[in-house]
């Protein structure tokens, strides 16, 4: 089993197992052709979750709606989107894996605990 520690912060987000690093800025918007040439990096990210697609990365930054989580509540589904890119870059064909997510210490009560471990394990409520 495979454990990977995960941060999705809200500058970037941080995905780590006892020999591989994920890092790639916390920036999430809803995909759209772009009609320029855009200098990609490998940190500049095309996805999809559940039929819609996203930019995952700074080229989120082209998109209408690019963003970064800064309410209080990490339990929201960016985090689960963004989430999931750190673990597929770490572990795309192992399984299973055991996830240890950093949360602020604000956030350390119950209820917000048990939200994100929902989240997380593709609860459509949480």
């Amino acid at each position: 089993m495979k454990v990977i520690g995960l941060d999705v912060g809200r500058h970037s987000v941080k995905a780590y197992t006892d020999d591989k690093c994920a890092m790639f800025p916390a920036i999430i918007g809803t995909y759209r052709p772009l009609k320029l040439e855009y200098q990609r990096t490998p940190d500049d990210m095309e996805v999809e979750h559940i039929g819609k697609r996203y930019y995952v990365g700074n080229i989120a930054n082209e998109s209408r709606d690019g963003r970064r989580n800064f309410m209080a509540t990490k339990a929201i589904d960016d985090t689960r989107i963004l989430g999931l890119v750190a673990i597929s870059r770490l572990a795309a064909h192992e399984e299973p894996v055991h996830l240890v997510i950093g949360h602020p210490i604000t956030n350390h009560v119950p209820d917000e605990k048990e939200r994100m471990k929902r989240l997380m394990l593709g609860a459509t409520r949480y």
